[in-house]
């Protein structure tokens, strides 16, 4: 990886704007801020912005029961002995001043429309849907019918499996989350002057066919902006491996790499490779996963960005320079 990367600037949490939302649940209004954590990320060397990217995450989107009368989860799709959990997961993403991550994403698409904030292109990187059903899948699908503005969307695992409905098969459930949006082994977005790599399903090996997307990507010579669901394992930083393992109660390593959680083949191994190699000129990489941020640094230069979870009403704002 290059050591010139981008030179970091965080503004963290920082209100820009709130959304008055109606509760459809309770019928009550309420307000719900999303908090945008800004980053400068100069790829060029120079003041000039180029473009903003928002980056939306770990959303853990579970559907609220349109006949209650209080917040709770739909749970018609959820087999019997799973409703305690998903209850008490979606009361947990029920973060934000106890705001639904339906309404969460309600209040995010509007905060990406505002044209106050110019951002260029969305980047959904995975975790949106906290179980893959029906009915999470459409609050996804119609909530991306609203936007705006260009999207990529990355799934992960809790985006295509449906850990706690056996009504579907997993081939039935991979259908159903790719009829949300396009989907593909690996997205290359050509932005002004540089590319966005994006591993769709990073919570899985890479694809032969994924891979040489990806090798076409880093050997144009142009800048590149690597995201990932899951992060890489960075060598270099001492404190990664305690960050890491601080973030699940049985301490796996829940990042990319050797004698990790996630164990690389042949194919991922010569992405990653590549990835964090001086022979590419990679410039960040993006992930989310493990539900806080976290910054990996090669001397004084950020190397990857572990971004803070969507379902705290976070959005990730980089302005590229």
């Amino acid at each position: 990886m290059k050591k010139k990367l981008g030179v970091l600037c965080i503004i963290a949490l920082i209100i820009i704007s709130g959304f008055v939302i109606s509760n459809s649940v309770s019928g009550e209004l309420s307000k719900t801020i999303i908090n945008p954590t800004v980053y400068g990320l100069d790829i060029f060397g120079n003041d000039e912005l180029v473009n903003t990217i928002a980056v939306v995450n770990d959303l853990h989107i579970i559907a609220s029961d349109e006949n209650a009368k209080d917040n709770t989860a739909d749970l018609s799709e959820i087999d019997d002995d799973k409703k305690d959990d998903v209850s008490a997961r979606y009361n947990n993403f029920s973060y934000a001043e106890d705001t639904s991550t339906q309404e969460m994403l309600s209040t995010i698409i509007e905060y990406l429309n505002a044209e106050e904030n110019q951002i260029d292109l969305v980047i959904f990187a995975g975790d949106m849907l906290d179980s893959l059903t029906k009915k999470n899948a459409e609050i996804l699908k119609d909530g991306l019918s609203e936007l705006e503005i260009p999207y990529i969307y990355l799934r992960a695992d809790h985006d295509t499996e449906p850990f706690y409905s056996s009504l579907y098969t997993v081939d039935e459930a991979h259908e159903i989350s790719n009829n949300i949006s396009e989907s593909r082994d690996v997205f290359v977005t050509q932005m002004e002057g540089y590319k966005i790599i994006g591993w769709n399903n990073s919570t899985s090996v890479m694809s032969a066919e994924g891979l040489q997307s990806a090798k076409e990507a880093l050997e144009s010579e142009e800048p590149i902006i690597v995201v990932t669901h899951v992060p890489i394992d960075i060598s270099d930083d001492a404190d990664m491996h305690a960050f890491v393992k601080s973030r699940d109660p049985q301490e796996r390593l829940l990042i990319w790499g050797n004698d990790c959680y996630y164990e690389p083949d042949e194919n991922t191994r010569e992405f990653l490779d590549m990835v964090l190699s001086d022979d590419y000129n990679v410039r960040g990489i993006i992930s989310g996963h493990l539900h806080k941020e976290y910054m990996s640094y090669i001397g004084d230069d950020p190397v990857q960005y572990i971004l803070d979870p969507s379902f705290e009403g976070v959005v990730s704002v980089f302005n590229v320079y």
